[in-house]
């Protein structure tokens, strides 16, 4: 049985503040990769600190345990066992400490006691042992003669107080902290049975190693009238931030990381796609410059646009931005895709992954908002439009509410994977009117002679306010009126789905 479990922690602070008790406080706690944590990496050898400020009196001879929870290792900390030999010049108590005995340099534990006349002794180590439900623990003695007096302060280091390693500190002598953590404070008096206080704090805690975030967003408004440009301009940009704190401990060694957009970007060629912009906030250029590629994908939603860091990776606390900038050439007859909402996704590359010897990749980000690109237009899409059957026509009836005149631009796909326009239907739309749209219309807009093309997927692109048109589908056989499908409306990035009335 394990007798400190995460779980329990919050009722045992509770518990133990709600009371008299001793406050544990650590005024530089380690820092852990929450991601390297998940991971499996090994943070290492650390040294742990903390301070200690006790409420009540202790007489000499009260016995003092400190007990960690199951993600501390403390290693062999037997060269601690026994004496404590202290230095009243320095204030300082050590034991398991080379010659000079005193040198809290060569420490395996230290006591610094400040200004307090108290001083421990007889330290005594339990060792972790899953098997046997115990976990590591350091006892000691306050010292015969002066007592630890209510308020009264002392420091524990575990491991070197400078390089860590410098003998008898080797790998096993150090703490090995496997995730976040508190330590356990209780005494008792010197019967070793009255208690005189408890306490808890926190020693090591996760934090995330990662951020991102899309501070500019795509966001180009595509002209009406032809596809191919933006109302404001031939340009567009999106614009990103990612951080990565090496510095933690058990943190992921990143060497590549790839940020994509994913979108329908069906027409976006890398000649139209630049990273104008990298920075690092170290002031180090990149040793190799990052490229904005495409990504394969047979579909629109397959599509991507990647920012690769790969070579402008650096150690460190770092930050980098990036820019990618889309500029559609001038001459170019493709019409500028409608994105949808682009969502951006963060993948990287790390090197000390526990598990494995290779790197490993994990998707640290995903579905982060990156903007889209939109027509400055209404759209209604007709998904399921029947020409060329015998016995079966379809019809759409479509109302401008608006006084002007609409313009409407009309693209499709048929069941065969063809696809046509944009081109103009030939019809606008009176204002304040019903107006009939007939299969043969849409046939002859979109340059349909083939009979062997039954079903069409239409979408009309209309030169008006969404609240101003709508539509009504519906197909007519034999049989009877049925209906056809739902229209859709993309009003400000969403689709609404408004069902025809029949």
């Amino acid at each position: 049985m394990k007798f400190y479990k995460k779980a329990l922690l919050a009722t045992a602070i509770a518990t133990s503040f709600g009371a008299s008790a001793a406050s544990i406080s650590t005024s530089n706690v380690l820092k852990l990769s929450k991601e390297g944590i998940a991971a499996g990496v090994d943070a290492g050898n650390q040294q742990l600190s903390f301070d200690v400020i006790v409420d009540k009196n202790h007489p000499a001879a009260s016995r003092i345990t400190l007990t960690f929870d199951d993600a501390v290792r403390l290693g062999d900390l037997s060269a601690c066992t026994g004496d404590v030999v202290t230095d009243p010049a320095s204030g300082n108590g050590v034991c398991g400490a080379a010659a000079p005995a005193t040198s809290v340099d060569d420490a395996v534990v230290t006591f610094d006691y400040g200004t307090g006349s108290f001083t421990f002794d007889n330290v005594s180590v339990t060792k972790y042992d899953e098997k046997k439900g115990t976990v590591d623990s350091i006892s000691f003695d306050v010292n015969l003669g002066n007592p630890l007096i209510a308020d009264s302060a002392f420091r524990v280091i575990i491991g070197s107080n400078d390089d860590k390693t410098t003998p008898p500190l080797t790998g096993s002598s150090l703490a090995v902290v496997l995730g976040e953590t508190y330590v356990n404070y209780s005494s008792v008096q010197a019967d070793l049975e009255t208690p005189i206080e408890t306490g808890m704090g926190k020693i090591a805690e996760e934090t995330t190693q990662f951020g991102f975030e899309v501070s500019t967003k795509f966001d180009g408004i595509i002209d009406r009238d032809d596809l191919t440009t933006f109302v404001d301009g031939s340009t567009d940009k999106s614009v990103w931030t990612f951080t990565n704190d090496e510095t933690l401990g058990a943190a992921l060694l990143v060497t590549d990381a790839d940020i994509v957009y994913s979108g329908n970007f069906k027409t976006v060629v890398n000649s139209e796609l630049t990273a104008s912009t990298l920075k690092v906030n170290t002031g180090t250029p990149a040793s190799a410059p990052a490229t904005v590629v495409m990504s394969t994908g047979t579909t629109p939603v397959a599509v991507g646009v990647k920012h690769d860091l790969f070579g402008a990776l650096v150690a460190g606390k770092t930050a980098y931005t990036g820019t990618i900038d889309f500029t559609r050439v001038a001459a170019s007859t493709d019409a500028i895709p409608v994105t949808t909402p682009t969502e951006v996704s963060v993948t990287i590359d790390a090197s000390n992954y526990k598990v494995k010897a290779a790197d490993f990749q994990d998707v640290i980000f995903s579905e982060v908002a990156g903007g889209e690109w939109k027509i400055d237009a209404t759209i209604i899409n007709v998904p399921y439009y029947v020409v060329n059957h015998a016995d079966t026509q379809s019809n759409i009836h479509m109302a401008n509410e608006a006084d002007e005149v609409a313009d409407v631009i009309i693209s499709a796909i048929d069941d065969m994977g063809n696809e046509y326009g944009p081109v103009d239907l030939g019809i606008d739309l009176a204002g304040n009117t019903v107006t009939k749209v007939k299969p043969k219309q849409i046939k002859e807009a979109l340059g349909i002679d083939d009979t062997t093309v039954l079903k069409l997927s239409v979408t009309f692109n209309i030169d008006a306010y969404a609240q101003d048109v709508a539509a009504y589908a519906f197909s007519q056989n034999s049989q009877g009126r049925s209906e056809v499908s739902n229209s859709q409306y993309k009003v400000d990035g969403k689709i609404v789905k408004t069902k025809s009335a029949l």
